[in-house]
Formats: C-alpha cells, structure tokens, sequence
C-alpha cells in the first residue's frame, strides 16, 4: 500500500496559511464585535453641524413641508357677556399657512465649528385648499387685547395709573370687545388704544398696531448658539445662548431662567427609552422636559421606528403641588402670583415695554389642566389626546424628528377693573379666556423616510450580514486548513519514522552478513576471526 509523502516544506507553508486565514478570522470577528461602534462614529460624522455634513443643507433650510394651522375662538354672546353671563365661544378655522423655517448669518464663533451662530427665520404663506375661508373676509369678534392688557395692568398696580387711563379717554373711547377681519386680528392692526399709548408713553406702548402673530412672519429670531456635537455628539444641537445669553429674565428662580436643550427640532443620535431630554421654546421663554412615552407610529412608515416624546405631568401641576414650579411664577404679573395647573404665566415673557399683558399658555381646551378652567365659559370642545396634545416622534438612532405635532393654545386673563366698570358692566368675575389656538404640524414624506431606511438600517444591516457570512467562510477555510496542516505534519513524521526503521533494519543485515562471511573463513583456517562484528 503507498501514501502520499509530504515535505518539511509543505508543512511549514500550509502552517503559514493557516496562522494567515486565522488571524484574518480574528480581524473580522473584532470588526463584527466593534461593528455597532463603527456605525456609531459614522453617524455621529453624518449628523454632526458642519458644511461637510450630509445633514447640514437639511439644517439650514429643512424640506419636510410644515403646515401651521390656527384656529380662532369667536365671541357668540358679547351683549349677554355684559349682563353678567358667561362667555360662549365657537371655534372657527383652521386657516392654514405653509410654513418656511430657514437660518440665516450663520457663522461659527470659536472657530473649530464646535459651536454654530444663526438667526432663525419664519416665514408663512397661506394655503386656501387647506382652509376654511379667506382670512381676509371672514370675520372674527374678540377681545380686545390691549383693552384687557390694561385692565388687568391696571388692578395689579403695573400701570398705566387711573389718571393716565383717565386722560386716554380724553382721545378715544375704550372698547372692550373689537370685530375684525381674521387676517388682522391675527397679523395686526392699528388699535385705537394701542396708538393713543404710543403716542402718549411709547416706553409703555412701543407699537401702535396689535395681533396674536404679529411681528412673527418674515422676522429674524435670535442669534442663538448652538452645539454643533462635533466633539461631543451627545451635546449636538444643544442651545448654549439665545440672543445673548444664557439665560432668560422672566422668571424667579435661578434654575427657572436656565437654558437647556435643543430647538426641538433634532437631538443627539443614540437615544434610550430612559433618555432625559429638553427642548427651549424660545415664544415661551423657557424649557420643557421631555420623556420618552414609548414607541410610536409614523404616518409614511412602518419599517422606521420611532420613539414618541411628550410633556411630563409635573411640569404642568401648580406650584402648590410640585414646589419645583414656584420658580415659574413671574415677579410681576397681571394674573394671579402663580397659575393653576395646567396653565404657564407667558405676561412677563411677552412684555412691551412696562406692559404685561395677561396672556396665558395651555393645551388646547385645556387638555390636562384644572377643570374649574371650563366652568368660566361656554362652547369649549372637548379635549383628547388625540387633537389635543403635542407629541414629537424621534428616530432614536440618529436623534432626528420625523413627525411632530406641537399644539398650543393662547388665553387671556380678563380681570374686570373697578376704574373701568362702564366697560365690564356686570362682567365681575375674572375669567381665563381662550383666544386662539395653534397647530404645527411637520411630517417626514414617504420618499425621504425609505431613503432614511435605506441608509441607517439596510445598507448597515447587509453590510453587517456580509462581514458575518465572510467570516463564516474564513473561519471554514482556516479550520479546514488547520486540519490540513495537522495531516501534513503526522504524515511526516510517520515518513520519517518509516524511513528511520527501514535503515536500522539495513545496518542490522549488513552486519549479520559480514559476521558470517568472516566466520566462515575463520573455520576453514581454523582461526579465530578477531574483527568479527557484532550486530
């Protein structure tokens, strides 16, 4: 029977490979140990705030369309109203506008583009298909804000003083209610008591004309500062000032005026269901805090997950309940020294001047607020979560906002002034009013969501697949070669054990024919044979 013979040459090269193909193994199995750390450094590249970013044009101008509807709550029974009765409101709208965010004067302070300076720019362009009439015709009756405002002013001893009110009636009649179109009554107009003032204290009234938008469309906001997480990812996005500073002068605490969070519109990649996050609302002046409520549904995808974002319940209980929110009660306001659950004081956020007018911000219908809000009025839908909350929906691998949904409505304390009782009449109960309420709503379309898809789950998970089938065949191939290699080298050895034995039994045999040779012709001569070998 034969075999196959082998060399020390073979052996060494099949060892030789077989330590290559398995360290190659080992190359690929830390590259798959590492893989989610490799993926995370490049998303971290990808999201980052630079002009090299693949994120930073979105950044600048986003294109997920946004719709901002408002809906107004118009005044049915202002003659009854004086009489003593409550106020009943009909909701009419929404009037939809198209909205345009972009940021403008963008630089970059310090210079390594570690933080990033903008102005944020709003622009709105009304959307007829969407609404349900024109703003320019329809009609809304209303408060009048400026009216209130002073009122309200006026019993909380912030001025204007009775004389000076007394002097203001000299020019013009106050109007408790004022009828207009909506456009106006919305983006602004020149209200008789609002010009007087100007004229006469225009460090009290430093704008003649009144709106709940005005001055919001085609304005500049800011500067604000922000992170741009390129050394530290988990800070991207992060407001470090907001026209100035880092902080606001409206509330009463420390801790109360602190910037914290983002704009709202992006957080840091790598989000967990147990991540505290914060947004800055800069129209409310102050930061909210966000929880993770679990995971959500997108309206143009199933296969990107979502985690969904809401409001925590303590930040709107009264101070009475959680002390945390006594800082929230401004110093001076118009209103009650702090407001009840469910409601959050914006007169010191939004001041002209000495003036604080009595507005008063909340969930729509007062959704999670105190029901006593309800009793004071009439013709208030019913809240649900559904139409009634701000909710926000996070991919959590790269902390981008895909859907949202912010929901905010705007009321006024009316506070019946005694100096002003030809005006309220019989109106003698103060009353948190709802004015207008307010929907922004972005959503992500099918196309870019599958390109997100693709991107962040597809192309990874292949890429992952494919590293994973690789090292499958290398481990194979470095197995079977080591196997080879064991073969290889018992073979040897069994060669040259064979090859050793044969030649023993050779040396044996020479010897053992020499001796009988030799013995041979030392009996013929009858000598011994003194060179006899021994085997």
């Amino acid at each position: 029977m034969s075999f196959c013979r082998f060399s020390k040459r073979s052996a060494i090269v099949t060892g030789v490979l077989t330590t290559i193909v398995l360290l190659i193994a080992l190359v690929l199995l830390i590259l798959i140990g590492v893989f989610d750390i490799l993926v995370d450094n490049m998303i971290a590249k990808s999201v980052a705030i630079t002009p090299s970013s693949s994120v930073y044009e979105n950044w600048v101008a986003p294109d997920t369309p946004i719709f901002f509807s408002i809906y107004l709550f118009n005044i049915t029974n202002h003659h009854d109203i004086l009489r003593g009765e409550k106020p009943r409101i009909q909701q009419i709208g929404p009037y939809v506008y198209r909205e345009k965010r972009e940021k403008t004067n963008i630089s970059w302070p310090n210079g390594d583009q570690s933080q990033v300076s903008f102005y944020q720019r709003l622009t709105f362009h009304f959307d007829r298909e969407l609404s349900v009439g024109d703003p320019d015709k329809d009609m809304v009756l209303g408060i009048s804000t400026p009216f209130v405002t002073m009122a309200s002013n006026m019993e909380a001893g912030l001025g204007p003083s009775e004389g000076e009110y007394t002097l203001l009636t000299f020019f013009i009649e106050p109007k408790l209610f004022v009828e207009t179109t909506v456009h106006r009554y919305l983006w602004g107009y020149v209200d008789a008591i609002t010009e007087a003032c100007n004229t006469l204290t225009p460090e009290k009234c430093p704008f003649a004309e009144v709106g709940l938008m005005m001055g919001k469309n085609a304005t500049d906001m800011g500067p604000f500062v922000i992170d741009t997480g390129v050394n530290d990812i988990s800070q991207l996005g992060n407001i470090l000032s907001y026209e100035g500073k880092n902080t606001v002068d409206v509330w009463s605490s420390e801790k109360a005026n602190q910037i914290k969070g983002t704009d709202g519109s992006h957080f840091a990649p790598n989000l967990n269901a147990n991540s505290t996050l914060f947004i800055f609302a800069n129209d409310l002046c102050r930061s909210f805090e966000l929880k993770v409520d679990g995971y959500g549904k997108l309206t143009n995808s199933d296969k990107v997950k979502v985690f969904s974002l809401g409001g925590t319940p303590e930040t709107a209980q009264p101070a009475s309940v959680n002390p945390d929110n006594l800082g929230f009660c401004p110093p001076k306001t118009p209103g009650p020294k702090c407001p009840p659950a469910g409601l959050f004081d914006l007169s010191s956020c939004r001041r002209q001047g000495d003036s604080r007018p009595p507005v008063y911000s909340s969930q729509p219908y007062f959704f999670g607020a105190d029901p006593k809000l309800r009793e004071g009025i009439e013709g208030l839908p019913e809240p649900n979560v559904e139409n009634s909350s701000t909710k926000v929906y996070v991919e959590p691998k790269l902390g981008l906002v895909l859907e949202a949904y912010k929901r905010l409505q705007i009321s006024f304390y009316v506070r019946p002034a005694k100096s002003m009782s030809d005006q309220f009449k019989n109106w003698t109960e103060p009353v948190f009013l709802p004015v207008v309420w307010f929907e922004e709503k972005a959503v992500a379309g099918p196309d870019a969501l599958a390109m997100l898809y693709d991107n962040a789950y597809a192309k990874p998970a292949k890429g992952y697949n494919l590293l994973l089938t690789v090292f499958v065949v290398v481990l194979a191939l470095s197995l079977l070669l080591l196997v080879f290699f064991v073969v290889v080298v018992c073979a040897i050895r069994r060669q040259t054990s064979r090859s050793g034995g044969e030649g023993a039994k050779s040396i044996s045999a020479a010897t053992a024919d020499y001796n009988a040779k030799y013995s041979r012709v030392a009996v013929a001569s009858g000598d011994e044979c003194p060179c006899a070998l021994r085997s």
